[in-house]
């Protein structure tokens, strides 16, 4: 028993978390993601992580999404530690999927990014234009803002 104290004392709190989580039973019929990453990884000469991709799968590029859509996207909580190494995307997009996040969780996956990207990569992260939100606040009742509110309503 001493050991194993010593041996946890001796840890970092955030090994100590990875190793609880690698503990955890994971929920029946949630599939393992780490093989959708490898093959992927073993696959591309130059990776590419889009964030958030819903039903936006992009070719060649690691798609995930905190719910899947499909067997080929991959789990991802933009608001946790990703599963990646340092430095392994030379290119990150995500669209339409800060703004759905609370502060303390965009700011880890802004982090997050940027831990994972190689130097010399870049980053794409589009949220809507503001103005355009305001618009349909203010004049509800336009044709094209009712349309696109039943849009939103209907797919989200």
């Amino acid at each position: 028993m001493k050991g194993i104290l010593t041996k946890i004392l001796k840890t970092s709190p955030h090994d100590c978390l990875n190793y609880i989580r690698s503990l955890a039973k994971k929920p029946e019929g949630e599939k393992d993601h780490q093989q959708l990453f490898d093959r992927y990884f073993e696959s591309s000469s130059s990776p590419k992580l889009q964030i958030g991709c819903g039903y936006n799968l992009a070719e060649g590029w690691l798609n995930t999404d905190l719910t899947p859509s499909a067997e080929e996207v991959a789990k991802l909580d933009a608001g946790d530690e990703f599963p990646f190494s340092d430095n392994s995307f030379d290119f990150i997009y995500s669209e339409h999927i800060l703004e759905h996040l609370h502060f303390e969780a965009s700011c880890n996956m802004i982090s997050e990014c940027f831990r994972v990207l190689k130097p010399g990569g870049a980053i794409r992260i589009a949220i809507p234009h503001a103005d355009f939100l305001v618009d349909i606040y203010q004049k509800p009742n336009e044709p094209l803002h009712k349309e696109y509110v039943k849009w939103a309503m209907n797919q989200f």
